[in-house]
């Protein structure tokens, strides 16, 4: 009877259900005897629950950052239990999901899962491996979830940070944030720009996941009425207002080549391009580092980006704006400056883990041999 492997990801933003997708697809190609089901919790949490963290993260961390930032770096120890009492309350369809199915190993993307199924092997005698899957290089409080069997982490710096909070060495594997199988292949520039249709030239990826949407407009405005001789590509998402906006310009404009909406042309965008400007959510950093493209980030998120941010401009890896200036001023020094870019390359391939995938599959297929 073939094992069952069930992968729980949560899609609060895309970052945790991508890294869910390159498990799910490393496993599926390295290992056929495995039973294998991607599950998003999204489908098996209450309309109240969906809605707060969905609806709530995104409205608090967009119309209020500040506050987010606050909640973030004073999370009260009691807190993950009151979180938890909620999760047990609006959770029944998951936990029906997870006895009924009887998986031999879960892994999940995403603490709120995870510490869910911590709480029911320890109170209600389930039995199944677990492992958890940090997407960020930081950890946090809600992250520390004692008692599970794989934590597979970004950096030596997070394994150091669970440890301090008493979880077992031994449990925990150093192996990258996973990303798909495109994100790790190595692309020529020049026929990648072919393959899409752009000049050969320095080219700017700007990427809108996670901004406000006045922002997003000020920084491709800005580009535009830039000086210095660049391409514009960008991707909108699954913003189709923007796209379609981005659409008129793009028509009138010189410098703007390119217009996607939402895509999964991402890594060859990203490696078509000299610089990417983006948020820093862990797995858009991780796809960036893995192609090998620098990139510039703009006013991080607080909490979770703040942290990504950290990680890499303190190795050197990444360029870090407040300012819509800032960015052009980083791309001017970078356009001009051929040494800079060679630079950071260097240090980004110091720091890319794009094997992080396979590395996971294989940890977790040790946990049930």
């Amino acid at each position: 009877m073939k094992k069952r492997v069930l992968i729980v990801s949560f899609k609060i933003g895309l970052g945790h259900y991508k890294a869910a997708e390159a498990i799910e697809e490393k496993l599926r190609q390295n290992h056929p005897e495995l039973d294998i089901k991607h599950v998003d919790m999204v489908d098996y949490i209450s309309l109240l629950g969906g809605s707060i963290y969905q609806k709530g993260y995104l409205a608090i961390t967009d119309k209020a950052p500040e506050l987010w930032r606050m909640l973030y770096h004073q999370t009260p120890a009691y807190s993950a239990k009151l979180r938890l009492i909620f999760d047990l309350a609006n959770t029944a369809k998951f936990r029906k999901l997870i006895f009924a199915h009887e998986p031999d190993l879960v892994i999940c993307t995403h603490f709120i899962p995870a510490s869910l199924l911590s709480h029911w092997r320890e109170t209600l005698n389930l039995e199944t491996k677990l492992a958890f899957i940090l997407t960020d290089f930081e950890s946090h409080p809600h992250l520390i979830i004692p008692g599970l069997d794989l934590y597979s982490v970004a950096a030596d710096s997070v394994k150091h940070e669970l440890v301090k909070n008493k979880i077992d060495s031994s449990k925990i594997a150093v192996t990258g944030i996973p990303v798909k199988a495109n994100f790790t292949k190595t692309y020529e520039k020049s026929k990648i720009r072919q393959k899409l249709g752009l000049k050969d030239k320095f080219t700017v990826l700007l990427m809108s996941g996670g901004f406000g949407v006045g922002e997003i407009e000020d920084i491709f405005s800005r580009l535009q009425e830039s000086t210095d001789d660049l391409q514009i590509v960008a991707v909108a998402g699954y913003n189709k207002e923007l796209e379609k906006d981005w659409q008129k310009v793009a028509k009138k404009s010189p410098k703007v080549n390119k217009i996607f909406g939402f895509t999964d042309q991402v890594a060859e965008l990203m490696a078509s391009a000299d610089v990417i400007v983006s948020k820093a959510g862990g797995l858009t950093v991780s796809e960036s580092l893995c192609i090998g493209t620098p990139l510039v980030i703009f006013k991080p998120t607080p909490g979770q980006e703040e942290a990504n941010t950290r990680y890499l401009v303190s190795r050197a890896a990444a360029y870090h704006a407040e300012t819509v200036k800032g960015i052009l001023n980083i791309i001017n020094r970078v356009f001009l400056g051929q040494e800079d870019i060679m630079a950071m390359k260097k240090n980004i391939a110091k720091i890319a883990k794009p094997h992080a995938a396979e590395i996971v599959a294989l940890k977790v297929v040790d946990l049930i041999k």
